[in-house]
């Protein structure tokens, strides 16, 4: 579940070079329907957990990233624009998980390798290059249009992806946006993000200062 999230984007252009920014602050909680599945003692095979003796467990994460880019206008017209853009996207993420159990988990005849209440909490700043592409297309000559964005990465992870696509629409000095957002992070197998991604509808505003 989202707990609340914030968006904010801003570009500075001149001619046909850009600069932008882009600043995403999210928190989830995910509770209802978590549990502890199975436990690894550290060597041999994981242990199951019962559903039945799981009384509640929560995992809760709080992440930012932050994107720098230059870009260049490959179209710029009323109809349509196209930008190319390389830059560096940052990503802190903190995920904790807290359990209550109504047992401790034991080995047969051995110690306590998960009591029955406790918490675990991980931390991680990924650095990733990033190329993309930005830009939207009008449809015809009102003032609706169809803003999109997509760019790929990779260094600390092995691979990173942002996209979005919606339909806007134009006024004065500024534009009304719904979108769809999706954002996806693979650091590898027994990682902290392996195949991590979160997504959403999103309703914004855009201002043009000149």
């Amino acid at each position: 579940m989202l707990n609340y999230g914030l968006l904010l984007n801003g570009t500075a252009r001149k001619g046909r070079f850009l600069l932008s920014s882009d600043l995403v602050i999210l928190s989830m909680t995910s509770k209802n329907d978590g549990r502890v599945v199975s436990v690894g003692p550290g060597s041999g095979a994981s242990i199951p957990v019962s559903a039945t003796i799981n009384a509640d467990t929560r995992s809760d994460l709080d992440g930012l990233t932050l994107s720098l880019a230059a870009g260049y206008a490959l179209q710029q017209s009323d109809e349509a624009r196209l930008d190319v853009f390389a830059g560096v996207r940052y990503f802190g993420v903190d995920a904790s998980t807290r359990w209550d159990l109504t047992a401790d988990i034991t080995l047969p005849m051995g110690p306590v390798i998960l009591p029955s209440e406790g918490s675990i909490g991980l931390d991680k700043d990924l650095w990733d290059l990033i190329v993309g592409l930005r830009g939207y297309t009008r449809f015809g000559a009102g003032k609706w249009f169809a803003p999109y964005y997509l760019d790929v990465g990779t260094g600390d992870s092995e691979l990173s992806w942002n996209a979005l696509a919606g339909v806007g629409y134009e006024y004065g000095c500024g534009d009304l946006l719904f979108t769809y957002r999706h954002m996806s992070y693979d650091q590898g197998s027994d990682r902290l993000l392996n195949d991590f991604s979160f997504s959403g509808l999103a309703i914004g505003a855009r201002f043009r200062f000149r």
